[in-house]
């Protein structure tokens, strides 16, 4: 079944080693919403392998088997899969380290980080960022139902990943994608601390990094949306799922005015090995691509979505594009999107999230009185019934985020549990100047 709507057409343009810089978070410093002619940087040192200040975690594996159950809340140690509906291990990349960077309003001064909610706008910061010298974060949570009587789920983010020890030798490359996976059963979930505790430690199997190929199109792709496609919702072998990821190519080679983005769909069956599939005929591209099922009735998103919202399905899909300071809302096929007229200003950069029957959309915007060059605040939208949005409001000031006061860029909130939720978004490293 999911063979079917695999594309068969592979790109084989070289990499240019002319290749423009890669975007940064004063892409949409203008009113007219282009570039000023200093916010590309400088490409990274790709020979700068030899790092070894890194935050990695992958060997987080749980050591200690004999926690009480005051760890792990009532019901005692959650019994280890030997082999979970996840990737087995991780490849020889890590969460990122130091690295040369002029200009700190590019990727190189960016990191990923996690932050717990439970639903007020103020958040706990997880210590450790899960990426480094990386931006721009899709993240999903996937269902696995119950193994050796407790359930499991996994936390898949895929980031722009330009940290110069995690591109493979011999590859011209300014970027990668690169995703990062966190199994977990529900008790180690179960509150605010055992959720922050097992972000920052990677719970009881680690986190798994894994890079996708998407290199090898000799493009500057970047801005992910990973979609899911499969029988069921609930997901016990990775054998089953079909993954879409809808892309930006990214013009930087030419005068901002004239640049012109791309919107790709790519497909796999691995999740990490990816064909072309084509070019989305849309109207207007700006960056990080936000997408989702237009189900009637509304039902939980992000998560795993039938066949029928599969490249080539039947199902329709809604997608918000970036201006200044705004989005508009185009709707079509993964093929074909074109503009309904429908925008939210306010608010740019957007993830989309759906639960109850209505659809949130999250976002950041310039922050007022910013105390930092680039701050943004986190702010949200709610999709009425007749398609419009209401007033976008701010639900988290970044200067009240301890952590994250130099911004909160491209965030997504998703629902772990009653009561409990997870910021995911990019923050600079430094303050730019």
């Amino acid at each position: 079944m999911r063979a079917r709507f695999l594309g068969s057409v592979l790109l084989s343009v070289a990499c240019s080693p002319e290749a423009a810089k890669l975007p940064t978070a004063a892409l949409f410093s203008s009113a007219d919403g282009t570039l000023l002619p200093d916010d590309t940087g400088t490409p990274p040192d790709t020979d700068d392998t030899d790092d070894t200040d890194d935050t990695d975690d992958t060997d987080d594996t749980a050591e200690d088997t004999d926690d009480t159950a005051e760890d792990t809340g009532d019901t005692g140690d959650p019994v280890e899969p030997e082999l979970g509906p996840w990737p087995a291990e991780s490849d020889d990349i890590t969460a990122g380290g130091d690295m040369p960077c002029d200009n700190l309003f590019s990727p190189c001064n960016h990191h990923v980080r996690l932050a717990v909610g439970t639903g007020d706008g103020t958040w706990t910061l997880v210590p450790t960022p899960v990426a480094t010298r990386a931006s721009v974060p899709h993240a999903m949570i996937i269902d696995h139902g119950d193994i050796d009587g407790e359930r499991w789920r996994s936390l898949w983010l895929t980031y722009v990943d330009i940290y110069p020890g995690n591109i493979p030798d011999g590859v011209d490359v300014e970027n990668l994608l690169t995703t990062a996976i966190l199994p977990f059963p529900d008790s180690a979930v179960s509150s605010t601390t055992d959720l922050v505790e097992t972000l920052d430690t990677g719970g009881p199997l680690g986190w798994i990094r894994k890079r996708t190929d998407t290199w090898k199109y000799g493009y500057r792709i970047v801005d992910p949306d990973r979609e899911m496609f499969a029988d069921g919702p609930i997901i016990s072998s990775l054998a089953d799922v079909h993954h879409a990821m809808l892309v930006i190519d990214l013009d930087l080679d030419s005068d901002p005015a004239n640049a012109e983005n791309k919107l790709y769909l790519i497909e796999s069956i691995d999740g990490f090995t990816f064909d072309f599939t084509t070019e989305v005929e849309i109207g207007r591209v700006g960056t990080d691509p936000d997408c989702y099922p237009l189900q009637n009735p509304i039902s939980s998103y992000p998560a795993v979505l039938s066949f029928d919202f599969a490249p080539g399905g039947t199902g329709e899909w809604g997608c918000n594009v970036s201006g200044y300071q705004e989005f508009s809302r185009y709707e079509g096929s993964l093929f074909e999107q074109t503009g309904t007229g429908d925008r939210a200003s306010g608010i740019t950069v957007t993830s989309t999230t759906a639960a109850d029957g209505q659809r949130t959309v999250y976002g950041h915007v310039d922050a007022e009185d910013a105390t930092t060059q680039g701050q943004t605040d986190l702010v949200r939208t709610i999709e009425n019934p007749d398609g419009t949005y209401t007033d976008a409001v701010v639900v988290t000031d970044a200067d009240d985020f301890v952590g994250a006061e130099n911004g909160i860029h491209a965030p997504t909130v998703l629902k772990v549990d009653d009561g409990l939720e997870l910021l995911i978004f990019h923050t600079y490293i430094e303050t730019p100047e």
